[in-house]
């Protein structure tokens, strides 16, 4: 349901064919390196606690 939210919001850019949402590569790429760092920053503090403060 993430993708469909994301296209929602306009954070996802998609060509509509009909009642399809398609996704350009390029945009599934840009999406993929945006979604990564957002995981990453929203779980550094969380994998900074475990190694260190053990």
């Amino acid at each position: 349901m993430v993708i469909m939210r994301r296209i929602a919001l306009g954070e996802l850019r998609t060509e509509r064919h009909g009642n399809r949402h398609r996704i350009p590569m390029d945009e599934v790429d840009r999406f993929r390196r945006t979604y990564v760092r957002e995981i990453a920053a929203s779980s550094a503090a969380d994998v900074e606690a475990e190694l260190f403060d053990g």
